[in-house]
């Protein structure tokens, strides 16, 4: 992962941005993206410069650990997402293990809290 920090004009002042390189093997995918610091450039101020410069460190300190873990590392997982994810991989699976029970097969999918050789 590498990084960069540079000024954007978006406005007459503009505004400090980082872009990220980011490329994840796994899924052979370049996920490098441009985002606002929402730091004023302010003609190359340096306090300004070190402002944005800290402010993207701790962000790729942050997102650094998501790539290659997850689809897309600059979006935050809530815990409401990751309920709804599993509420619907027990479906999917209980879903599979209703079809194989109907067909006199044995469920292959474990049900978390059930009992083990129970059909």
């Amino acid at each position: 992962m590498l990084l960069g920090l540079q000024k954007k004009t978006l406005s007459p002042l503009g505004v400090w941005y980082w872009y990220i390189y980011a490329y994840d093997p796994s899924q052979e995918k370049d996920l490098s993206d441009w985002r606002s610091t929402k730091i004023k450039f302010e003609n190359g101020r340096k306090a300004n410069e070190n402002n944005a410069r800290r402010f993207v460190i701790a962000l790729t300190e942050e997102i650094g650990d998501r790539i290659g873990k997850t689809a897309n590392p600059f979006k935050k997982i809530t815990v409401s997402e990751v309920a709804t994810e599993w509420i619907e991989l027990v479906r999917k699976l209980t879903a599979e293990n209703e079809k194989l029970k109907g067909a006199k097969k044995r469920p292959i999918h474990e049900v978390y809290g059930g009992k083990k050789g129970k059909t």
